[in-house]
C-alpha cells in the first residue's frame, strides 16, 4: 500500500478518536479547517484539482453547521458578489477555453474557497471561536516556517505526502509545502502582520501565548527571507512601515510589550547587516533577467486582453493560448514568452475576461471595507487582528504585482478564510457596539445586556 495511503487513514483514524471525545465538534473542525488549507495533498482526480485535505474537515463542518438548527448564511453583501460573479463568469469562460476541462477545474478552486468562506464566517461568533481559528493558523504558519528554516539549512525532509517537493529546482531557496518559493512567500506576508501584531502590539491574556506569537513572528520572518521571494519582501517591509506609521499616532495600536519590539529591532538589525550582501544579490544584474521577462510577459498578457476581453482564454488556458500574441525577441526562449504572467491581475483578467479582473479588484477592496472599521473596536483584539489582516492584504496586492499566485489553491483558501475571518470580526464589533449602546442607555437597576465583552 501507498504511503500516502497509510499516512490518510491513520490521520483519519486520529481525527475521527478525536472528534468522538471533544465537546464542541464545530470548533475542532473549524481549527482543521484553518491547519489544513495550506496543504496541496490529496486524492488528485484531474489536473491538480479533487479531494484535497481540506476537504474532509470542511465538509464535515458545512454539515454541522446546517445540521444544527442555528441560521447559517451563504451569501454576505460585498464579498459574496464579488465571489460569485467571478465563478459564474469563469465557468462561462471555461467553455470558450481550448482545454475546458482545466478551466473547470481552475473554477473548482474557487468554489472550494467560498465554501471555506461561508464556513469560517458562520462559525466564528465570539472571541472563543476567533481564537481558534487564529491558534489554527499560527499551527500552520509555524510549521511551514520551520520546514523552510530546515530547507535553508539541510533541504528537503520527506514529506511528499503533504505537498514537499523533493525536486526543488532553486536549493538554494525555501518552498515548504508549496510548488515554488514565491507562492510560500507570499503565504507568509499575509500572516506575518497578523502575528506580529498579536506578538507585539496586543498584551495577550495568556504569556504562553503571547510568547508563541512572538516566535512564531521570529520565524517567519527569517522564512520569508530564505524564500528570496523579492516582491514579497518588499511587500511585507511596506505592511511593516505601514504598521509602525499608524501605531505613531493612536494610543491603542501602540506596541502593549517593549521587550519583544526591541528583540525584533535588534535581532532583525543583526540579521540584515549580516546578511545585507545577499539581499542586495538578489535585486543585482544576477536576477535582472527574471525581471525583464515579466515586462514582456505584460505585453504579452495585454494584447491577449485587448482581443479576448469579454471571456479571455478560459481559466488556466494562458499558456495554450498566448503564442499568437507573442512577438519572438533574440535571446529569449519563446516558452518564457507563453508562461503563465506574473501578475496576478493580468492573469485573472487575460483568463476569465474583464468582469473577473474587476470582480477580483472589488474583492480585495472589501477586505478594506470590513477590515478598517475593526480600528475603532473596544476590543484591543478586534483591533490588532483587524488592522494585521489588512496588512496581509496590502502586503499581497503589493507581491500580485509581480506572481501569480491567484491561480494556486492555497493562495485562494488563504483569501478566503482570510475573509471569514475579518466579516466575523466585522459582525462581533457591530454586536460590541450595540451591546454598549444598550448599556449606556439603562437606568440603574436594570441587568445589564452585554453579550460580548470587549475586553479581550
Amino acid at each position: 500500500m501507498d504511503f500516502k495511503w497509510i499516512f490518510f487513514i491513520g490521520l483519519g483514524i486520529f481525527v475521527v478518536f478525536l472528534f468522538a471525545v471533544v465537546r464542541d465538534k464545530k470548533q475542532f473542525m473549524l481549527f482543521l479547517v484553518g491547519l489544513f488549507y495550506v496543504f496541496p495533498t490529496g486524492f488528485i482526480f484531474y489536473h491538480y484539482t479533487g479531494i484535497l485535505l481540506v476537504d474532509f474537515p470542511l465538509i464535515a463542518l458545512l454539515f454541522l453547521s446546517l445540521s444544527s438548527g442555528k441560521k447559517f448564511k451563504f451569501y454576505y453583501p460585498g464579498y459574496s458578489p464579488a465571489i460569485l460573479v467571478l465563478i459564474v463568469w469563469m465557468t462561462f469562460s471555461s467553455f470558450q477555453a481550448i482545454d475546458v476541462g482545466w478551466g473547470i477545474a481552475q473554477v473548482s478552486k474557487w468554489v472550494r474557497g467560498y465554501l471555506i468562506f461561508i464556513v469560517v464566517a458562520n462559525n466564528v461568533r465570539g472571541f472563543k471561536s476567533l481564537n481558534t481559528v487564529l491558534f489554527s493558523l499560527l499551527t500552520g504558519f509555524l510549521f511551514e516556517s520551520l520546514l523552510a528554516a530546515y530547507h535553508w539549512r539541510v533541504g528537503p525532509l520527506g514529506l511528499w505526502f503533504l505537498g514537499e517537493r523533493m525536486f526543488q529546482s532553486e536549493p538554494w531557496r525555501s518552498y515548504g509545502t508549496f510548488y515554488v518559493p514565491s507562492y510560500l512567500a507570499n503565504y507568509l506576508i499575509v500572516l506575518l502582520p497578523l502575528f506580529m501584531r498579536l506578538g507585539v502590539y496586543f498584551k495577550q491574556p495568556n504569556r504562553n501565548l503571547r510568547l508563541l506569537y512572538f516566535v512564531t513572528t521570529l520565524l517567519g520572518v527569517l522564512a520569508l527571507y530564505t524564500t528570496y521571494g523579492r516582491s514579497s519582501w518588499i511587500g511585507f517591509t511596506l505592511a511593516v512601515a505601514i504598521s509602525t506609521a499608524v501605531s505613531l499616532f493612536s494610543s491603542k495600536l501602540k506596541p502593549k510589550l517593549k521587550w519583544p519590539l526591541v528583540s525584533i529591532i535588534v535581532g532583525g538589525a543583526s540579521f540584515i547587516i549580516y546578511y545585507i550582501p545577499y539581499i542586495i544579490r538578489q535585486f543585482g544584474a544576477e536576477r535582472q533577467g527574471a525581471v525583464d521577462i515579466r515586462y514582456i510577459q505584460w505585453d504579452v498578457a495585454l494584447r491577449l486582453i485587448a482581443d479576448n476581453p469579454l471571456f479571455g482564454s478560459g481559466p488556466d488556458n494562458y499558456t495554450l493560448f498566448a503564442g499568437p500574441y507573442t512577438i519572438p525577441m533574440p535571446g529569449i526562449q519563446d516558452w518564457l514568452l507563453t508562461e503563465m504572467v506574473h501578475n496576478s491581475y493580468l492573469l485573472i483578467t487575460a483568463e476569465g475576461g474583464i468582469i473577473p479582473g474587476i470582480a477580483f479588484l472589488i474583492l480585495l477592496f472589501n477586505y478594506f471595507l470590513k477590515g478598517l472599521p475593526l480600528l475603532k473596536s473596544k476590543s484591543p483584539l478586534l483591533v490588532n487582528v483587524g488592522l494585521g489582516m489588512v496588512l496581509g492584504i496590502v502586503s499581497i496586492m503589493f507581491s500580485f504585482i509581480a506572481s501569480p499566485d491567484i491561480h494556486n489553491e492555497q493562495m485562494i483558501n488563504q483569501l478566503m478564510i482570510i475573509a471569514g475571518i475579518i466579516v466575523a470580526c466585522y459582525h462581533m464589533n457591530m454586536q460590541i457596539n450595540r451591546a454598549a449602546k444598550i448599556k449606556k442607555s439603562q437606568q440603574p437597576g436594570f441587568p445589564r445586556q452585554m453579550s460580548f465583552s470587549p475586553k479581550q
